[in-house]
């Protein structure tokens, strides 16, 4: 019990959704193979046909949370050796599976909701009603969320998508490129493809059918963000972190030509059931034949790789305890048979292959972390390498009485206007949707920053700003102007993560890079002011979450235009 009724209230519902969740659970390579069907279509029905059969958008919206309850409780937990069996989705057997999803999606979204009350995001009420049609009442919570405390990660976001919309504007001319190529491929593709027993798919590619997708799989993953992380000759796990990106850029190439041809088909035989043209399965010793003769690879070593790049049940606990969703690019559901999925290498792929390797190879990422800031540090100083600036990159030790206070990761000069930047940088996990690791990541910014503001600000008051200037190696300025900068790599705005000292600027690398690249002369304070703004139309443009749902025994409202009277 808490001091919160609707926080206890949400408890027992969550309680009780979780038993109805519960009453699903069955490990099974069959129903896993249905599940994934079903987030294919869920999370990729939009690269075909508009309106195709498509449930109610917020029916759709309230299902994709559903993804990782719902393969916790159906992932096979051992590995049987009789071979996959591969039978149509009916639509019976699609609706059975669009209701677990929902009972799952509650699931996690009662969590979301309760991470969020006890965090102080939302304020909840509990209202109680007659029931319509049978005596005794119904409780509704109702959730609100709280001015100006809730999606702060809107920020980062915004300029994480700046970012692949950039990269994507880079290719722009290859991408046009690869479409031409594509319109001329298209007949041939159109010949190549045809239904399979009347309800699913089987085409016959060629090498040069393979490279065209190949080429579109390399371009298409250098949108996503997070694969920074790793440099590509950083190594772990005895090879360079490229060879992973290779053996994905594989993947990310079938998956790509399947929705070509998908797209092909349906619009041959609308009939079909999309749930049984886009997830595939195939024999795994046949996929690491074709992954590892495509690289000309060992197949050993490609082995290794695709177990970083499967959800299986060795890694279960890893992927799917997030309350996020798992992008897995493959799906392992007995010893000879491996599901192929689609979502998982449309979305971000990549998250699901850091996430194991920082599991798997532990050690090694933690040598790979130490050497990331280092990296940064030199796209700083590129984007500072002109006359108008003096930057320090030398990580600058502040000291009182022999004793390290606190260090300067990045100084930045502005001899023209005199203004001075001290930067402190923070390369955090990504975090997706997860409340644990949202609360986490946003704790540990806050408190640390909060220090480092507090540290510096107190050296500068025993030691003088003229003092630290001349130990920065920086041409003595007359009272040069001073701002403090916490520089985030993804984010520097967590919901709930308690107050910022207000001292200090809390920025986003990709902000800052799309300051310095539209406004190139910019003084230092131009630059920071346009920042500022940019962080500010941000958290303006962040839509407040709205929902209602049956959890256990209660509705939940979450910040309803209205609420009935009765």
């Amino acid at each position: 019990m808490t001091l919160n009724p609707a926080l206890d209230r949400l408890h027992a519902a969550i309680a009780d959704q979780r038993r109805q969740a519960d009453e699903w659970r069955k490990p099974s390579a069959l129903i896993t193979f249905e599940a994934v069907r079903a987030l294919d279509d869920l999370f990729c029905r939009e690269l075909f046909e508009e309106g195709r059969r498509a449930p109610a958008d917020a029916y759709r919206t309230i299902l994709t949370w559903g993804g990782n309850q719902a393969l916790q409780r159906v992932l096979p937990t051992v590995l049987e050796t009789r071979p996959h069996r591969f039978l149509a989705s009916s639509s019976n057997s699609a609706m059975k599976m669009d209701d677990f999803l929902f009972e799952c999606a509650a699931l996690q979204l009662g969590e979301r909701y309760a991470a969020w009350l006890r965090d102080g995001l939302v304020e909840g009420r509990v209202r109680t009603f007659p029931k319509p049609d049978e005596p005794g009442n119904s409780d509704v919570i109702e959730l609100t969320s709280v001015q100006g405390r809730a999606h702060d990660e809107e920020i980062g976001r915004n300029g994480l998508r700046w970012a692949s919309a950039r990269t994507a504007a880079i290719r722009s001319a290859d991408e046009r490129r690869l479409r031409q190529r594509h319109r001329k491929l298209y007949r041939e593709l159109s010949d190549r493809v045809f239904a399979v027993d009347d309800w699913t798919i089987g085409y016959r590619s060629t090498p040069n059918i393979d490279a065209y997708f190949a080429e579109w799989a390399r371009l298409y993953l250098e949108r996503f963000y997070a694969q920074d992380l790793l440099g590509a000759d950083d190594r772990i796990g005895g090879r360079p972190f490229s060879a992973y990106m290779a053996v994905l850029t594989v993947l990310s190439a079938r998956a790509h030509k399947h929705i070509a041809f998908a797209q092909i088909l349906l619009r041959k035989r609308p009939e079909l059931s999309l749930r049984n043209l886009l997830t595939g399965v195939t024999g795994y010793d046949r996929l690491l034949k074709a992954v590892a003769g495509l690289l000309d690879a060992d197949e050993r070593e490609v082995a290794e790789i695709l177990e970083t790049l499967t959800l299986g049940p060795k890694n279960a606990a890893v992927h799917l305890s997030e309350t996020g969703t798992c992008w897995a690019p493959l799906v392992r559901t007995t010893e000879d048979s491996i599901v192929l999925p689609i979502y998982g290498l449309d979305i971000n792929p990549i998250l699901f292959l850091l996430t194991d390797l920082r599991n798997r190879y532990s050690s090694d990422w933690a040598v790979m972390a130490n050497r990331r800031e280092g990296r940064w540090i030199r796209e700083l100083a590129e984007q500072f390498n002109s006359p108008r600036w003096a930057f320090n990159d030398k990580n600058l030790k502040l000291k009182h009485d022999g004793k390290d206070v606190t260090d300067i990761d990045f100084a930045v000069f502005d001899r023209r206007d005199g203004d001075l930047a001290l930067l402190q940088l923070k390369w955090q996990q990504p975090i997706g949707t997860d409340e644990r690791q949202r609360r986490n990541a946003g704790h540990n910014l806050t408190g640390e920053c909060n220090k480092w503001i507090e540290r510096v600000t107190g050296w500068i008051a025993i030691y003088g700003l003229e003092e630290l200037v001349r130990r920065l190696g920086f041409s003595p300025a007359p009272a040069p102007r001073l701002h403090l900068v916490i520089l985030g790599r993804y984010h520097a705005h967590f919901t709930g993560s308690g107050v910022r000292d207000g001292r200090a600027d809390w920025f986003d690398w990709q902000h800052v890079r799309r300051a310095r690249l539209e406004g190139p002369r910019r003084s230092l304070a131009q630059l920071l002011d346009a920042v500022a703004r940019e962080t500010a139309a941000s958290a303006a443009a962040a839509q407040k979450e709205s929902n209602m749902l049956p959890i256990g025994d209660a509705g939940v409202i979450l910040n309803p235009d209205r609420m009935p009277d009765r």
